[in-house]
């Protein structure tokens, strides 16, 4: 039997591999035996291979071996790959956040028009510390009078600093070097200014 080349239209026994004329390679399907130019097969869309290749695998046997590397399975399997990790990352960081902790302490003097927001290590005193400048004018409070620290759970504590006036807890003097745990709606005073304890 007899076939056209599909470079120069000459005719050669089918089972060529390549143009007795011309010298161009034939490209076989492996399912309908078409031989032709391009890629794939226009009747099945199977990738054509060289006829070569194809009789030295047995006919459709190297076709599964060559459609990944012709087609591209491989391109159309990494975008769908690509996607999967991404949500898994977003998924993994709001189990280790805790918010929790953070929750901020206010002292309020409603007498004398004061009040303080403390951060964790702040030191509560008349010259020294980040509240000196509202602590000044009261002469009862030491010039490090009183420390105020948080701990890994969010509870507050006061530690009197040895002050000269003392500090009180809900009118129970402070021992110094002390820490006292702070609940909400307690007093706490400094010598005799009195801050109402609350959380936000």
């Amino acid at each position: 039997m007899t076939l056209q080349c599909p470079g120069c239209k000459a005719t050669i026994d089918d089972d060529s591999f390549y143009c007795d004329q011309c010298g161009t390679e034939l490209m076989k399907c492996g399912l309908c035996g078409y031989t032709g130019k391009g890629k794939v097969c226009p009747h099945d869309r199977t990738p054509l291979l060289p006829a070569k290749a194809l009789a030295q695998s047995g006919g459709t046997a190297s076709l599964s071996t060559a459609s990944p590397a012709k087609t591209g399975p491989g391109p159309g399997t990494a975008p769908a790959a690509g996607p999967a990790p991404t949500p898994a990352a977003p998924v993994a960081a709001p189990p280790g956040a805790v918010a929790t902790p953070a929750r901020g302490l206010c002292l309020r003097s409603a007498a004398h028009g004061v009040e303080l927001r403390p951060a964790p290590g702040d030191v509560l005193g008349r010259r020294f510390g980040p509240h000196a400048g509202l602590l000044s004018r009261f002469s009862q409070i030491s010039s490090n009078h009183l420390e105020l620290q948080r701990d890994d759970s969010g509870q507050w504590f006061a530690k009197d600093m040895n002050s000269f006036n003392h500090s009180f807890y809900n009118g129970t003097q402070l021992a110094p070097g002390q820490p006292q745990r702070l609940e909400a709606g307690a007093t706490l005073a400094l010598g005799d200014v009195a801050f109402a304890v609350s959380f936000e």
